[in-house]
């Protein structure tokens, strides 16, 4: 009996933690990393679309994320170092430069290849994808 109790608490703890992986809208569903490892790395700016339509950008952007709680932004010659911290829900991400906190748009795709976000201002919904650099 105390068998069946253990097995039934272990797939009752299983079946918890595959129903909340699934944080965000466009995935992935499971992932055997944590988001933290997710989002470390470098990951370049692959597209903008404000109401389902292309915005036109320099492909030269692009955000290092280190699992330490450290980050760096380039775009060109400009360089930002600061710190980043998940958001309370995780779904999305704090970042602090000499004081200064802002927090990027809602998580909407995290895995180790891609990083979407969502920014919902009145009528205008903007998606930005990112892509893990190569």
């Amino acid at each position: 009996m105390k068998k069946i109790t253990s097995l039934l608490a272990a797939v009752a703890i299983i079946a918890a933690s595959i129903t909340s992986c699934g944080k965000y809208e466009e995935g992935p569903k499971l992932s055997l990393r944590s988001k933290k490892g997710r989002l470390a790395g470098d990951w370049l700016l692959q597209s903008v679309e404000v109401n389902g339509t292309a915005v036109n950008f320099t492909n030269s952007d692009y955000w290092t994320f280190d699992k330490d709680g450290t980050y760096k932004y380039t775009a060109g010659n400009l360089s930002v170092s600061g710190t980043w911290v998940f958001t309370d829900d995780k779904l999305g991400i704090i970042t602090e430069v000499s004081g200064n906190k802002d927090t990027m748009s809602t998580l909407i795709k995290l895995t180790n290849k891609e990083m979407w976000f969502k920014d919902v201002d009145g009528a205008n919904t903007t998606i930005t994808k990112m892509k893990a650099k190569e």
